[in-house]
């Protein structure tokens, strides 16, 4: 077996398992290629331009003249500022005494691709892709405010996803595949046990955290469909439908005791404060696209997409420990979301190709209900790229996005009279792309 061939599949699994960061709404992901980048995505279930037409709509698959590889990677370079205007945890008043009520939760991550599609017979075709549909990555430090709600908090995913499209008619295909997803989440937080102990032992104050890290992971498996329909010669418009997929998490949750006492480790193991088992019902959303792509001439094209995604499947999630301690409950209340973009392109010749966006992405979040977990609101992407092809064979494209995230309020509240409230802003994000595209003739 030829292992050069085996390298870079094994880079892009390794590479997509230690990626988190998505930036569509909420935690979704549309940067599976870094060729539609450029133009913010405007086109993707139509423009079947290259191999990540497998993931974007698999009917586009039958575009492909030769077998052909593209690998990307989006590099996302996130920032918001969280500040904390009032906390409290058991009831006491715990802003003043927290080293900080200040942080930024978001940073920097990659989000990697590989796709690979090629003609089978002149009607049937067949792609398959390594992507990262969904992510999130966020993390505040263990002395902030906001540390009884969240710390960590990290999920990943790995979609492993074969098509086969079929050209029905001439101006008509259609695509169809399944997808074999991994997901993998970490929640950590800190736990006020000082606060728990005082009213167990009377005229003692303790000023003590302990750390809980709750990890998780299980394979889901969902299905997609695509259609890809030539309206006219200069304008076609592509359709994608992917499904939910379920999951039933199963994992460890481990506890991390600083200057407690075994005494005091006792009684709280005993209230279910302990290292156990975990799981957790858990579902990431359908959702569909309708693309339209029209030529002007030999130089300009635009394109246009509007998106749905079916959130509100996503109201809470449930963390169940296989020990004495009550389940915990993270409310989300998510609704369903509309993204719309625009786009157009500019081939200057046979080599340079320039491309040009611009979307408006809705949160499934608000004031409301948004949580230090996924800080999340509206979001607005301007956007450029390229295209160069130095030979017939090689295409490379790169792209830049701008996002300016809307500012957002938060207050969360649980039931032991813990409670934070704040606000984020400078919230903004820069992404970075970079695909590779080889076709074999």
């Amino acid at each position: 077996m030829n292992n050069r061939k085996i390298l870079p599949l094994s880079v892009i699994l390794s590479f997509a398992l230690s990626s988190s960061a998505a930036f569509a709404s909420a935690f979704q992901s549309f940067e599976q290629n870094a060729s539609d980048l450029g133009d913010a995505y405007s086109g993707i279930a139509a423009t079947a331009d290259d191999a990540s037409t497998e993931f974007s709509n698999p009917a586009g698959l039958t575009r492909i003249k030769h077998p052909e590889v593209a690998v990307s990677t989006v590099l996302v370079d996130a920032s918001s500022d969280f500040t904390a205007t009032g906390a409290t945890s058991q009831g006491n008043n715990i802003l003043n005494t927290a080293a900080s009520v200040k942080d930024e939760p978001l940073g920097l991550n990659p989000l990697p691709a590989f796709h690979y599609a090629t003609p089978i017979t002149d009607r049937l075709f067949f792609g398959f892709g390594l992507t990262v549909p969904f992510g999130l990555s966020t993390d505040y430090d263990k002395d902030n405010a906001a540390r009884y709600f969240a710390t960590r908090s990290k999920l990943m995913t790995l979609n492993i996803g074969p098509s086969l499209a079929w050209k029905i008619i001439e101006p008509l295909s259609i695509g169809a595949g399944f997808d074999v997803q991994y997901l993998k989440a970490n929640l950590d937080q800190q736990v006020d046990v000082g606060g728990l102990l005082d009213p167990l032992t009377p005229g003692t104050s303790r000023n003590m955290d302990a750390t809980i890290k709750n990890t998780a992971d299980d394979w889901g498996v969902g299905y997609h469909l695509g259609l890809l329909y030539q309206i006219t010669q200069k304008t076609r418009m592509g359709f994608l439908f992917r499904s939910p997929v379920h999951y039933r998490l199963e994992g460890k949750s481990k506890v991390t005791y600083y200057n407690t006492s075994s005494g005091d480790e006792d009684t709280l193991e005993a209230q279910g404060l302990r290292n156990s088992n975990i799981d957790a019902n858990m579902s990431l959303p359908a959702y569909a696209v309708l693309s339209l792509v029209h030529d002007f001439n030999r130089e300009w094209a635009a394109m246009s997409s509007v998106s749905y995604t079916r959130w509100s499947r996503f109201q809470d999630l449930t963390l169940r420990f296989h020990s004495n301690a009550p389940p915990v409950t993270i409310k989300e209340n998510f609704h369903n979301t509309l993204r719309y973009a625009l786009g157009a392109n500019y081939r200057l010749n046979d080599r340079w190709l320039f491309r040009f966006g611009t979307a408006y992405d809705n949160s499934p979040t608000n004031n409301h209900w948004r949580t230090v977990r996924l800080p999340d609101a509206d979001r607005i992407w301007w956007s450029l790229g390229l295209q160069y092809k130095p030979m017939k064979q090689l295409a490379v494209d790169v792209g830049y996005s701008y996002i300016y995230i809307k500012n957002g309020n938060i207050y969360q509240s649980e039931p032991n009279s813990t409670t934070l409230s704040g606000y984020y802003d400078n919230n903004y994000a820069n992404l970075f792309g970079l695909q590779l595209n080889w076709t074999f003739i």
